[in-house]
Parts: C-alpha cells; sequence; structure tokens
C-alpha cells in the first residue's frame, strides 16, 4: 500500500469534497477528492491525478485529540450530513484541521460550517484511482433494495458534462453485519462523471437515463474498476398495472463515488 506526504498539496482541496469518515479504535481514515486542477496550477511532484482531480484517503493513526468547533470531541467521528464540501484542509506537523460545509440533500435547513482538528502520531496519504474497491464491499447491502432516482445530464460533444447521480436504499441489513451503522438500512447517492458508455440490456443507450416506473428493485448491484452494473426489476404501484419489466444497466465511468445519505431515511 504506497502512502504519501500530501501536505504541500492541501490548498488544492478547497472546494473539494469528503467523502466518508472511518473511525475505529485510535485511527481514522477521511476519503476525498480536490477540486479540479487545471495544469497551470500543478506543481512539482503532483500527486496522480484522476479527472483533474486527487483522490484518495488521510490515514490518521494513534490519534491523541479531536477538537470540533474548539470543542473536544471524545465520541466517534463520522459524517453526519449527506454532503460535505472541503472549504479549507491543513496539515501542521501531527495536526490536521479541516473545515467542512456540511448540508444534506432534502433538507431546507441552511448549511454549516465545522472546524475539525485532529492530533495523531502519524498522518498519511493514499492515493486512490477510484473508490470502487472500497464501494464494492457495500454492494451486496443493496440487492433487494431500492433505486430511488436517476439524475442524468449530458453533453454529447464533452464528455466532462456527461454526469449522473442515482439515489438508493439498501435492503435492511442485520446489526451484527453493520455494527456502525445505527438504522436497519443505507441510503446512499452514487456520482459517476466523465461517464463514457451507458448500456441498457446490452444496448448502447444515448438518452437521458429516467426512472420510468414507480419503483425500482435492485436486484443487481456491482462495481468493478470503471463500471457500475443495476440490474432493476420496475414496477408501477397499485391501481396502475402490476406488470414488471427488467433492465440490465452498465455505466462505464472515469470518476466514480458515493456518499451516504445519513439524514435521509424512509423509516
Amino acid at each position: 500500500m504506497g502512502y504519501m506526504d500530501i501536505s504541500k498539496y492541501t490548498a488544492y482541496f478547497h472546494d473539494g469534497i469528503l467523502i466518508d469518515i472511518q473511525h475505529v479504535g485510535n485511527d481514522i481514515e477521511i476519503s476525498m477528492i480536490s477540486s479540479e486542477i487545471v495544469p497551470e496550477d500543478m506543481i512539482e511532484n503532483m500527486p496522480p491525478l484522476k479527472t483533474g482531480s486527487i483522490m484518495g484517503k488521510l490515514h490518521l493513526e494513534e490519534v491523541k485529540k479531536i477538537q470540533i468547533d474548539d470543542e473536544i470531541f471524545s465520541g466517534i467521528l463520522k459524517k453526519t450530513h449527506d454532503d460535505g464540501g472541503i472549504f479549507d484542509f491543513q496539515i501542521l506537523g501531527h495536526k490536521v484541521t479541516l473545515t467542512i460545509i456540511w448540508k444534506d440533500f432534502f433538507s431546507d435547513i441552511d448549511e454549516q460550517f465545522s472546524d475539525i482538528e485532529i492530533e495523531a502520531a502519524k498522518i498519511d496519504w493514499e492515493n486512490m484511482p477510484n473508490f470502487s474497491k472500497d464501494m464494492s464491499k457495500y454492494t451486496v447491502y443493496f440487492q433487494g433494495g431500492n433505486l430511488m432516482n436517476f439524475g442524468h445530464s449530458r453533453d454529447d460533444n464533452d464528455i466532462s458534462r456527461h454526469a449522473m447521480d442515482i439515489s438508493m436504499e439498501s435492503a435492511e441489513i442485520a446489526p451484527e453485519n453493520m455494527p456502525h451503522l445505527n438504522k436497519k438500512r443505507i441510503t446512499a447517492m452514487l456520482f459517476l462523471f466523465f461517464i463514457r458508455e451507458i448500456k441498457i440490456n446490452q444496448e448502447i443507450f444515448s438518452g437521458t437515463l429516467e426512472k420510468a416506473y414507480d419503483s425500482g428493485k435492485i436486484l443487481k448491484f456491482e462495481i468493478v474498476d470503471d463500471t457500475v452494473t443495476l440490474g432493476i426489476e420496475w414496477r408501477n404501484d397499485p391501481p396502475k398495472p402490476s406488470t414488471s419489466d427488467y433492465s440490465l444497466i452498465e455505466i462505464e465511468a472515469d470518476n466514480i463515488y458515493w456518499a451516504t445519505l445519513p439524514n435521509f431515511s424512509f423509516d
């Protein structure tokens, strides 16, 4: 596993994205994506870029102290809102400072700023070309779950503007299989950028992907490298005809990640 010192490159994360926080024992992992970096702003020995951004995980080992908004925090650090925009990111010695702009996707509440300071014995950055390996550990929980919605925008003349978000709810999860989960289900939004190709039932699809039925049951969900595969059983709610349809959807994209939605639930 290749680690590097990211402290020279933290300024690139302004307007980037905090994807997830995992806090186990005295160790913390923070998954992040920088803003898009234009060639003229690059400095020497840049980390490898994916679609113009730095992607990866910040590893903090033997955490000594956590402060949130100048208050000592002794709990489990985790993502408390659906979306975390990075306003500021600095590493000075053994201290990481993050200013995060939190907001929830399905809420009228204004965004909230949070200053997070973490002191740790060791701080390393793991560069990742994509997060598919991380995400693939959880796709099994979504089989039997629900596809909630598609958001799809495309410009056939500019791949950088071909993007999609897919909101999904997992099937019910037994507590022993997901001990850190405080709900019966995971609700997540899958983001795909720089989409190269979409296939539906093995045919190239050149339109705009939409949810054409009232409900979509997830029968298959895989993320392998740069490809997302979804098998969806579509149905309309009564009193509409209850006949079902099946779609096998395959999407190839250069940039794939997801965000859990801790404040959204059907429960």
